[in-house]
């Protein structure tokens, strides 16, 4: 999201927020396939594959002063 404002002629604020991973949603590994295993075809861990490697909720807010 981003809002910008004009204070004066040429003077603005420029607010933004963003949001990464906003349902928390976590990213299965991938399902054993030994036939042999007692867990065959389940999937047993979460793989990091978010943004930059992290994968949990997150919100950046910025401001920007522009002249």
């Amino acid at each position: 999201l981003n809002r910008t404002i004009k204070i004066m002629e040429r003077v603005q604020v420029k607010f933004s927020a963003e949001g990464f991973n906003i349902a928390n949603t976590p990213h299965h590994s991938n399902p054993t396939n030994s036939v042999s295993s007692g867990t065959f075809m389940q999937a047993l861990g979460i793989a990091n594959t978010g943004r930059e490697g992290i994968d949990e909720r997150t919100f950046r807010l910025g401001i920007r002063i522009g002249w």
